[in-house]
């Protein structure tokens, strides 16, 4: 990165310690590790730089295919249903594991925006989520009211400061499950709330007045516009990424935010654990999108991406 350069067949410790003295001592080495450095941080650091590095290498000098992969196959490769690409994708072989049917699906990552989804969406996906799913299977009222409040509200104030958004403000939470965290802002004097979820089993009528509705977001028919638009690590499980987001569009007010949280391959669990990654959750992972992806659908949908922020558990 400071232009030098030594050839992999000629390495030896003599030779990669007379390059380190180089470029620690001669000035036009060390300027151009300054620029180096100040590139990094308008990128935002190191590991995002090192990140987008590794994309770019990816992308003119891919790894070999694992097995499963197209080349050679005489299968016709995917189309990405987010750029639209027909490049060489790498293609990877995934089995459901969280339930345990240990079923196989297919998936490729985007040789152009780097976007990692599902080849074809399995008819009868309903089947892996069921009654026992975690996020349907949680009862926000069998814990403490007051600690339900404190998370909820510390949520808000977490990714949008003290102020941003009061109890007046309206709030749709999408994929929301059993509605735990509306569950805590209705508790702590929050009114203007909806939550649906496409896999519940039935609507949720709580006693303090929040409802949970079995239903897309094309389906809601609640017609106010809302204050702030959540997906919490729904958003990879749907289908028609683009439609959905230009529905979270239309339906903000005019400073509305819309909040994606979800696994992303711009990471190092990606890069490190692969398909084992617990993040990729085959079939149930529609697509777990790049930095480059999730900000090309963004914008296609009239949003602006304005922030990211890494909060893996």
């Amino acid at each position: 990165g400071v232009g030098l350069s030594l050839r992999r067949d000629r390495l030896t410790a003599e030779v990669v310690a007379g390059a380190l003295e180089r470029v620690l001592t001669q000035e036009r080495f060390r300027a151009a590790a300054r620029r180096l450095r100040d590139q990094f941080a308008a990128l935002g650091g190191v590991p995002r730089a090192a990140d987008l590095l590794e994309e770019l290498a990816l992308r003119y000098n891919p790894r070999p295919q694992p097995a499963g992969s197209n080349a050679g196959s005489g299968e016709p490769m995917p189309t990405c249903r987010i750029c639209g690409s027909q490049a060489q994708h790498r293609t990877f072989s995934m089995r459901e594991m969280m339930i345990g049917l240990r079923d196989e699906f297919r998936y490729f990552q985007c040789a152009d925006c780097g976007c990692l989804q599902i080849v074809a969406v399995p008819a009868d996906l309903a089947r892996y989520y069921g009654e026992g799913y975690y996020s349907f299977n949680s009862d926000p009222r069998q814990q403490p009211a007051e600690l339900m409040r404190t998370l909820a509200v510390q949520f808000l104030q977490t990714y949008f400061g003290q102020n941003r958004f009061t109890a007046d403000s309206a709030i749709l939470d999408v994929g929301c499950g059993a509605g735990g965290l509306l569950y805590g802002l209705r508790e702590a004097g929050y009114t203007r709330l909806a939550g649906i979820d496409a896999y519940l089993p039935a609507d949720i009528c709580y006693p303090n007045g929040l409802t949970i509705q079995r239903r897309t977001l094309a389906e809601l028919d609640d017609a106010r516009q809302w204050d702030l638009i959540m997906f919490n690590h729904s958003f990879e499980h749907m289908d028609d990424q683009e439609e959905v987001l230009r529905l979270a569009a239309s339906r903000l007010t005019s400073d509305g935010v819309c909040l994606l949280r979800m696994p992303t391959v711009s990471s190092y669990a990606w890069r490190t654990y692969g398909v084992h990654w617990v993040g990729v959750d085959a079939p149930r992972h529609l697509y777990i999108h790049s930095l480059e992806s999730i900000t090309l659908l963004a914008e296609r949908a009239g949003l602006v991406l304005v922030e990211t922020r890494y909060d893996s558990f």
